[in-house]
């Protein structure tokens, strides 16, 4: 089905794909045409440069309220001061419930948090991301560090994080990983 819809990848033997692993799996299979980022922060503020580049205004602020008139926002109160533009997007995530619903949409927002661990510096860095389908999460190689990730729980934007999930990750990649140092 996927080959019919167009997806390309490879199957392999899991011992030799990638010695970081050893034989830690039977089969392994690579999808082809798959991006990543290697250091997230990195990205978001060269997209941030390059938009202030291009003419853009970057200000950071909380979207406290929306100014409207005759159905049409017109503008918006923030924490720093009233503000407008000809055109507005919300991209607030979580955060944009009490707005939409002042709008008239009445989608039941409710926040994801999702949990990672990174290991600093760590001293195996597998050549590509890996999907461990048996412990239910995912080893990326970023600079100069591995982040695991892949828990997530329903759990509103005020609640504090749950410590198990960071636990269930590292001992996840303990067993994948048992000799792995990094650094603290």
């Amino acid at each position: 089905k996927r080959k019919a819809a167009g997806y390309t990848f490879d199957v392999h033997d899991g011992a030799s794909f990638d010695p970081a692993f050893g034989p830690a799996f039977h089969t392994v299979v690579a999808c082809h045409n798959h991006g990543r980022i290697s250091d997230p922060g990195a990205y978001v503020a060269a997209l941030a440069k390059h938009f202030v580049g291009q003419g853009g205004t970057l200000q950071l602020c909380e979207v406290q309220d929306i100014q409207m008139a005759d159905n049409i926002i017109t503008g918006l109160d923030t924490s720093d001061g009233p503000m407008q533009a000809d055109h507005i997007v919300f991209a607030m995530g979580p955060w944009s419930k009490n707005i939409a619903h002042k709008l008239g949409v009445k989608v039941p927002f409710e926040s994801e948090r999702g949990y990672h661990l990174e290991f600093i510096n760590p001293s195996v860095m597998p050549k590509s991301p890996m999907m461990v389908a048996s412990g239910k999460f995912v080893l990326t190689p970023m600079d100069g560090r591995l982040r695991a990730a892949g828990v997530v729980e329903f759990g509103g934007l005020d609640s504090g994080p749950s410590r198990p999930p960071f636990e269930f990750l590292y001992r996840q990649v303990r067993k994948l990983l048992p000799d792995m140092t990094y650094d603290n």
